[in-house]
């Protein structure tokens, strides 16, 4: 999730991307390609406060008109990343490209964690998901707490600038099976970047 903006780039700043138009444009033209559930998944996608909140059975502390702000902001940052990463890596191709490949590639992301449940592997901990004996959430939750008896991972301390450490021992490892070594590497690094979101109040948005 951890990219950084247009406006710090000092390749930028300097002029190196002459051919850069204002990446609002496209972020926005992204933006309304996407369907109302593209833009709800990517929103719990960019910010686990927004995932647990769009979830809450909890009355709303906010209007529609501000839950509808708030989702769309976290939608279009999530597009910005996408759209900053075609930029670097593809300098010499042209803006519309960037557009119809941060475009395509988001919504591959959208499509992978719909199959990889990562909404779910995120909150089979939450304490009403913990009153489910069986279902998706208490199947994953067992599995990981399985995996996670070995000890080997941890999201541990703070960067200087509010970054979570993320940390693997695989030596610890003593058993392997890939379906939840990747939904155990999915919970780690997501929970890593959310107590990123929480530390820093939303303001970074990586990990180490």
């Amino acid at each position: 999730m951890g990219v950084t903006t247009i406006a710090e780039d000092p390749n930028i700043q300097n002029g190196a991307l002459d051919r850069t138009l204002d990446i609002s444009a496209y972020v926005d033209k992204i933006f309304h390609q996407l369907s109302h559930d593209e833009k709800e998944k990517a929103a719990r996608a960019s910010s686990y406060r927004y995932l647990v909140a769009s979830s809450s059975t909890s009355p709303a502390t906010q209007d529609l008109d501000q839950q509808q702000l708030q989702r769309n902001q976290h939608v279009k940052a999530m597009i910005e990343r996408y759209v900053i990463v075609q930029q670097k890596l593809y300098k010499s191709k042209s803006p519309d490209a960037w557009e119809e490949a941060a475009c395509a590639n988001l919504r591959k992301t959208l499509e992978y964690r719909e199959e990889k449940q990562v909404d779910a592997i995120l909150q089979c901990f939450d304490e009403d998901k913990q009153l489910e004996e069986d279902g998706v959430h208490a199947t994953i939750r067992q599995r990981l707490e399985d995996m996670f008896s070995d000890k080997i991972a941890v999201v541990r301390g703070y960067t200087m600038d509010g970054s979570a450490m993320s940390q693997n021992f695989p030596r610890n490892m003593d058993r392997f099976e890939i379906e939840y070594f990747i939904k155990q590497n999915i919970y780690l690094l997501e929970r890593a970047l959310a107590c990123t979101e929480r530390h820093t109040n939303g303001e970074k948005d990586k990990i180490v």
